[in-house]
């Protein structure tokens, strides 16, 4: 099952998939739909559309009036769980069908622009463990903030569980204090459960990433990722011209393109670029100091590489240089953010096998 991210930008937008997600959840807690959709000021035919987008700040608002609607503080945890591989189709059934948990996470890095403009978890590996950890959700709604954290990992819960059904985690850490309804995460993820912590994430045994799906089934496979494919095309073709060139910046890192070199790969001049921009509320500058802040959060993510190895990876001449770029980025230094990321994670050998398995 795929999971919706919500991103930290302002200019950001997600998928009305999502959106509808929301309300069939907020249905299922008991909330009439028709009555919801118009407190939202919305109407069936907005929930349509596979490529239509919902700007953030709405999101945010859709989701604390969920919250309001439901009375259930806990909401963010029953929805992630009761997520089904309906709700984000045809991704969501397409990991259903690849053939192990690790091939799941990298299909979902590959179309998760279907759903989202950002990803806001990591997959980390450990000597016997693999994290699932919450980045770069930046809010400033600690309500939504609350939910959309339990919604992460219950969710990733849910899809791990999609590979191997008795399957626990080893421990699981939540940055927000521990809330009223704590006796529900329990109930969801089991006894492991911290809070106020310097991490959000779940922690399994690492074995679990080549656990194979038993719904397998690489025709269905094939054919379901040609139909994510067309839709992917189909965005990136229509979306705001940041995302787009975002996108382009991200995959073209390490090259460093100018402005010129851009607007050619977008199909227009510079001149057009700029104003595009302009109307979208950003420049050049901003969207690349974007690009370049996510893909150097995610290298430093990589425990295998090296500062060093890292700014090389980006195209700088030395750690220096990336050093100062990465602290206007970010504000932070490549060594803190690192730390900071890697902070949580279990000692080699902490990892117990999943509880339930025959290992």
């Amino acid at each position: 099952m795929v999971l919706p991210m919500l991103p930290q930008l302002a200019s950001s937008t997600v998928s009305r998939q999502v959106l509808r997600a929301l309300v069939e959840g907020v249905e299922e807690r008991g909330t009439p739909r028709a009555p919801f959709l118009l407190e939202l000021g919305l109407r069936e035919a907005d929930l349509d559309g596979a490529g239509a987008r919902v700007p953030l700040p709405e999101m945010i608002a859709y989701c604390e009036r969920a919250l309001a609607a439901t009375r259930d503080p806990a909401l963010g945890l029953h929805w992630g769980a009761g997520l089904s591989e309906r709700a984000f189709g045809p991704v969501s059934h397409l990991v259903a069908h690849t053939g192990t948990l690790r091939r799941g996470f990298e299909l979902i890095a590959q179309f998760q622009t279907l759903f989202c403009d950002e990803r806001t978890y990591a997959v980390l590996e450990h000597a016997d463990t693999m994290s699932i950890r919450m980045v770069g959700l930046e809010l400033r709604a600690p309500s939504v903030e609350v939910f959309m954290a339990e919604m992460l990992l219950s969710s990733m819960l849910t899809m791990v569980r999609s590979f191997h059904a008795l399957a626990l985690p080893v421990c699981v850490r939540f940055a927000h204090a521990r809330p009223a309804h704590h006796a529900e995460y329990q109930r969801v993820f089991g006894p492991d459960v911290c809070f106020e912590q310097t991490e959000t994430e779940l922690v399994f045994a690492r074995t679990l990433l080549d656990e194979p799906s038993p719904h397998g089934d690489q025709d269905m496979h094939n054919a379901l990722k040609t139909v994510a494919e067309q839709r992917l095309v189909r965005l990136t073709r229509s979306a705001p011209q940041s995302v787009r060139l975002r996108d382009y910046l991200r995959r073209h890192f390490a090259e460093r393109p100018n402005m010129a070199t851009a607007s050619r790969a977008l199909g227009q001049s510079p001149r057009s670029l700029r104003r595009h921009l302009t109307d979208e509320g950003t420049s050049y500058r901003a969207v690349e100091y974007a690009a370049l802040e996510s893909v150097g959060k995610r290298l430093l993510c990589d425990q295998g590489l090296s500062i060093q190895e890292t700014a090389h990876e980006m195209g700088f001449s030395d750690a220096a240089t990336f050093h100062r770029a990465f602290r206007t980025w970010t504000g932070l230094t490549p060594s803190s953010y690192r730390a900071r990321t890697l902070s949580a994670s279990p000692s080699p050998g902490s990892a117990r096998p999943p509880r339930g398995s025959a290992s």
